[in-house]
């Protein structure tokens, strides 16, 4: 009778002066040593690490943004929904975990005004139609955020948002009425 062993997925993130001293002290315990790595949908480790990180990110969704801008010919309802439902979610998530990303998001932005929208609406878009579009639907745009500004706000304010909790848990006194106050 086969057993299968369960494999324990252990990461240790160091500074990167001390990867190898961390390496050769756990190689015989199966952990895995590195200057970063993803937790909880976001990243621990330096900014170089981070900074890779979002790069390949907003790679990805640029060449998405690309993908859904040539079906927005065709299909524009569908592209518009996959873009506000979908994929503008994804890295609204990632800027509200990940900080100081603004600067990466550079070429989505690009892809969208330039790519997304003249597809979607069938033929040159003037740049005051695109900070239009960029409204939200409330105001007569179409909610698609510029990337660039969004991630400036977005960490700050999940930062905020979860400071109570955070402080909490790092054994300051978890006062209830302040959650309510605000």
């Amino acid at each position: 009778m086969a057993t299968l062993r369960n494999q324990l997925k252990v990461f240790l993130v160091v500074a990167p002066q001390f990867e190898d001293v961390a390496k050769d002290c756990f190689k015989d315990l199966g952990i895995t040593v590195s200057s970063g790595h993803r937790f909880l949908g976001g990243l621990i480790g330096t900014r170089e690490y981070c900074r890779n990180f979002m790069k390949q990110k907003v790679e990805y969704w640029t060449e998405c943004v690309t993908k859904v801008s040539k079906a927005a010919i065709r299909a524009p309802q569908a592209a518009f929904s996959t873009m506000t439902k979908s994929l503008q979610c994804e890295w609204e998530f990632v800027q509200r975990v990940v900080p100081d990303c603004a600067e990466t998001f550079v070429p989505l932005q690009h892809a969208i005004t330039e790519q997304f929208f003249p597809s979607l609406l069938g033929g040159v878009v003037a740049v005051e139609e695109k900070r239009l579009f960029q409204l939200p639907t409330s105001l007569a745009g179409l909610g698609i955020y510029d990337p660039t500004e969004t991630a400036v706000h977005a960490y700050k304010t999940s930062k905020q948002g979860t400071a109570t909790v955070s402080e909490a848990i790092k054994g300051m006194i978890f006062n209830m009425a302040s959650i309510w106050s605000h």
